[in-house]
């Protein structure tokens, strides 16, 4: 009937107008984004080429200053994961000595500029700057599993930290002290009285952990923290290729 064919007729005009105005959107959206993508691209390319180049001639200046070093004495990896290692040596008392290092964030400068003058002056101003981390040194008794825990700063550039003496005396710092038995809770030092932390300090140095455990240790975190920095660099490099 007509009427039949007219329902029919504006069901193919209706389905036709929804295609077409479909059609347009999806062109309309395509347009836009290849525009905005190429207002980005066109923005970014510049800096971010410019960045590559500076970092291509940092990084080769970088690697040139690259000095291997080794692990202190008697010790060997244990685990090194990102920017953290553990250290460990193993006693013939059957106590397991533990030195846990994250090595991030550990390169300082002195805000006066002091640590700068020090280096000209010593005629070593290529030379990088010294890693002075944080480090956990663990007393493990393996018979029964008690521990001991020191977290212990290195002095930095400009600290007034006090020369080791002829004993081997470190010039690391003891911050606070821990023992499994008592989870979550530790004291820090300046609390022991001078007996207590004196006879703390012998027994790290009995221990081999004196000043040339110290500087070896302190040599092996400038090499290594030194090679996670030209990582670093590269890593930022790829990313702005």
């Amino acid at each position: 009937t007509f009427l039949a064919m007219f329902r029919i007729a504006c069901r193919a005009f209706s389905t036709s107008v929804r295609r077409s105005l479909a059609t347009n959107i999806q062109k309309n959206v395509r347009c836009l984004q290849n525009n905005t993508f190429s207002n980005v691209r066109s923005f970014s390319t510049e800096g971010q080429n410019n960045l590559v180049k500076v970092l291509e001639s940092e990084i080769k200046e970088e690697k040139q200053q690259l000095n291997m070093s080794t692990v202190p004495k008697e010790f060997s990896i244990k685990s090194y994961k990102g920017s953290t290692f553990v250290l460990e040596r193993n006693d013939s008392d059957g106590v397991t000595v533990e030195v846990e290092v994250n090595l991030a964030g550990s390169v300082y400068t002195d805000v006066d500029g002091q640590d700068s003058e020090m280096q000209q002056s010593a005629g070593d101003e290529d030379a990088p700057l010294e890693s002075t981390p944080e480090m956990v040194i663990r007393l493990v008794r393996k018979s029964n599993q008690q521990s001991v825990t020191f977290t212990c700063a290195m002095p930095r550039p400009g600290d007034d930290a006090m020369e080791g003496d002829e004993d081997l005396t470190p010039t690391y710092s003891v911050q606070t002290v821990e023992v499994l038995n008592v989870p979550g809770y530790f004291v820090y030092s300046d609390l022991f009285d001078d007996k207590v932390f004196e006879s703390i300090m012998s027994m790290l140095i009995d221990r081999g952990l004196n000043l040339t455990f110290q500087q070896e240790l302190q040599s092996f975190c400038t090499s290594e923290e030194h090679r996670l920095y030209c990582t670093f660099l590269e890593s930022l490099k790829d990313f702005c290729r």
